[in-house]
């Protein structure tokens, strides 16, 4: 009785639906291609659990959804937690020595259990609005009131350095030799 969308479009496509017909699940497995940014309120706020990673599990957590943090260059179907379960901003990373759960674990305590779905909804949404633009408003001008001014002094040959990497690299970019940059910028999978 589940259904699983998918959303998003990549290299990857090709194989994941071909797991999915290998793995008899093709029925319940819906690839639904790139999902409008002006609609995402509209499909995830009626999901009964979002799995994913960027601002996208933080707008998942905004709408009241379990937001299940996806660990970003992983091959196994772990996690950290929900959104609520994050310590700080920084969630999505793959740190080896972090402890990780299984997802299915979590998702299967959710279709589960009505009161813990809730509460990790309530959490998730909390945890949002540490996201937030007054919040970072907040955090940026009680930072400029404690703050101390420090010098930064760059030499002109480290300044020459990473202003001739960045260039090397829009330029290798721009003409496609490297390419991950442009994957993460179209969200693909």
């Amino acid at each position: 009785n589940v259904c699983y969308e998918i959303y998003g479009t990549g290299p990857e496509e090709f194989t994941l639906r071909a797991l999915t017909v290998e793995l008899g699940v093709e029925e319940c497995v819906h690839f639904m291609g790139v999902l409008p940014y002006s609609k995402f309120d509209q499909v995830v706020a009626n999901a009964v659990v979002f799995v994913g990673s960027g601002t996208a599990l933080i707008e998942a957590a905004a709408l009241g959804v379990p937001a299940l943090i996806g660990i970003e260059s992983i091959a196994t179907p772990e996690t950290y937690g929900f959104l609520c379960d994050a310590k700080g901003f920084s969630y999505n990373e793959n740190v080896r020595e972090a402890p990780k759960q299984m997802m299915q674990l979590l998702v299967d305590k959710i279709l589960e259990d009505s009161a813990f779905r809730s509460r990790i909804s309530r959490d998730c949404y909390a945890k949002a609005l540490e996201f937030s633009v007054a919040a970072t408003v907040d955090a940026f001008s009680t930072l400029e009131r404690i703050a101390k001014p420090v010098v930064s002094r760059i030499n002109w040959l480290t300044l020459s350095r990473m202003l001739g990497s960045f260039l090397i690299l829009a330029i290798f970019s721009h003409f496609r030799f490297i390419v991950p940059f442009n994957e993460r910028r179209d969200q693909s999978y």
